[in-house]
């Protein structure tokens, strides 16, 4: 079982992985001749108020600041090494379309990221996070619970929220995306499209 990824607060799991219409499960791609869907199990996990809202004011006129999970602590899910990550890439602003990425690599959509090995040929990803924010290097063990960074709004995104999946392999574009387990979490409700 993980553990959580992010601290306290109220987290709306958005395209998460019971939603088979979501961007995450229409995410195959066929690597060698092999379809595979690296986000099948993905959730876009999003920071609300009390009162269920993700900004504090007019959203078409929030800057990534106004937005509740923006800048949040990211944490360790389980005791791992981290595989890779990378920094330094500048937060998209808020509502701006990023545009259509170039590959499904790492580097064309993930952003600011941490992936974590937890062995066993299991990897977990953390994409958009706050550029330098980072506070972990590429080999380094770390322990459940430990900071790795902060939410941010890096990489493909239009709007500040944490990127989570697990996966087989590292790379987005071999990867098949793998089921997963938290140890602990409180189900508050559930939305409906309009």
């Amino acid at each position: 079982d993980l553990g959580t990824p992010h601290g306290a607060g109220l987290w709306f799991a958005q395209n998460g992985p019971t939603n088979h219409r979501s961007v995450h499960w229409g995410s195959a791609l066929v690597d060698r001749g092999r379809a595979r869907i690296p986000q099948r199990f993905a959730i876009d996990f999003i920071g609300v108020d009390a009162n269920g809202r993700a900004v504090r004011r007019d959203f078409r006129k929030s800057a990534n600041e106004d937005w509740v999970g923006f800048g949040a602590d990211v944490f360790a899910v389980a005791d791992a090494v981290v595989y890779a990550m990378r920094d330094g890439v500048d937060d998209n602003a808020a509502l701006a379309e990023p545009g259509a990425p170039v590959s499904p690599s790492i580097e064309a959509t993930y952003g600011n990221y941490v992936i974590l090995s937890l062995g066993d040929g299991r990897f977990v990803h953390y994409a958009h996070l706050r550029r330098n924010s980072i506070t972990v290097k590429a080999g380094q063990p770390i322990s459940r619970g430990q900071l790795l960074g902060r939410v941010g709004n890096s990489g493909n995104t239009n709007a500040p929220h944490l990127h989570f999946n697990v996966t087989d392999v590292p790379s987005p574009e071999s990867a098949e995306g793998l089921p997963y387990v938290f140890d602990a979490f409180d189900w508050i409700g559930r939305t409906r499209p309009h």
